[in-house]
Parts: structure tokens; C-alpha cells; sequence
């Protein structure tokens, strides 16, 4: 349709023009502009009612407001308003803060004990797997054995850190 940019821009202008001078350009069934009329003294007799001022005359204006007396106070009713536009914090709120982490149940059970050449052992049965561990050794990379005693077994989750006490029965 156009051949060139700058002819394409031509008729853009051209059109733009011709939009904004049909907007402003009158027309011939409107309305005459309104009368500005100068405002007159109260207390003047001489000031014509219709508002306009005569030829000669100098209008100078004092502009009263009328009395508000009562209106001024606003009634207390038992409505209340609220703050729709009250302070908003944009710090996020604080997480809940959670229980302190507990070490699981001891999946394992004691098959029994006993000690060799004086070292007390003991063994730990889980899904038909046997494990016989000494003091200082690891089950599973999960629990350590700290301590063995002739009533009790001494082991430490080792994820949390916390310490458990089996209770055993005499050592044999």
C-alpha cells in the first residue's frame, strides 16, 4: 500500500492533523458560551437582581458563608469505624516454632548378651538380621553404643545427638 516509510509517515501526520482540527473546529449548532456574571454586595440596593451588572457600575464582591451553628457536631452513635487504611507491616510473621526434635523408637531388639574375654557384647536383632556390637561400635551408621552395663545399654542417636537407655536384663 505505501511504497516508502517516509511517505507512510506523511499520511500518519496527515491524518493526526486532520483528527485533532476536526475536534477543535466549531460547529454550527452549539450552544453560545456562558455568561460570566460579576458578583454583587449584599448590602447594596443599587445591584440589580438578575445578577448582571449595569454599565458604569463596579460590582465588588464579599463572599459570606452562612452560619453552620449545630451542624459543626457530629453525633456520637454507637457505630464504629474502622481503620480500612491502618499501619501494614511487610515483615513476613513468625514461624511456629516446632518441637524439638525427638530420637525415633529403637527399632531393634536385644537377642541377648554376653561377655567375651571380659568385653561385654551385645546382640541386636532387626527383620531376622543379627548384629553383635561392642562398646564403641556403630549400628547402621545410626545408633552408637556408649556404654554396657550388667542393667542397661547406653546408646546415642547419632542424627540428633540424643542419648537412650535400654534397660537389660543380667549379662551371661
Amino acid at each position: 500500500m505505501f511504497q516508502s516509510a517516509s511517505r507512510r509517515w506523511l499520511v500518519l501526520g496527515g491524518l493526526l492533523l486532520a483528527t485533532v482540527v476536526a475536534s477543535v473546529w466549531p460547529q454550527g449548532g452549539e450552544s453560545p458560551a456562558l455568561e460570566i456574571v460579576a458578583p454583587s454586595e449584599r448590602g447594596d440596593a443599587a445591584a440589580p437582581r438578575n445578577g448582571r451588572a449595569q454599565s458604569g457600575q463596579t460590582v465588588t464582591a464579599t463572599a459570606e458563608l452562612p452560619p453552620l451553628g449545630e451542624r459543626l457536631e457530629r453525633s456520637q452513635g454507637a457505630t464504629k469505624v474502622e481503620n480500612l487504611f491502618g499501619a501494614m507491616s511487610w515483615i513476613p510473621p513468625a514461624k511456629p516454632v516446632a518441637a524439638t526434635p525427638v530420637a525415633p523408637p529403637f527399632p531393634y531388639t536385644v537377642a541377648g548378651s554376653l561377655i567375651d574375654n571380659g568385653v561385654p557384647t551385645v546382640v541386636f536383632m532387626k527383620q531376622n538380621q543379627y548384629f553383635i556390637l561392642r562398646v564403641g561400635e556403630v549400628l547402621e551408621s545410626t545408633y552408637r553404643i556408649d556404654a554396657i552395663n550388667e542393667r542397661s545399654i547406653a546408646l546415642t542417636y547419632l542424627p540428633l545427638g540424643h542419648q537412650q537407655t535400654l534397660p537389660l536384663g543380667t549379662l551371661k
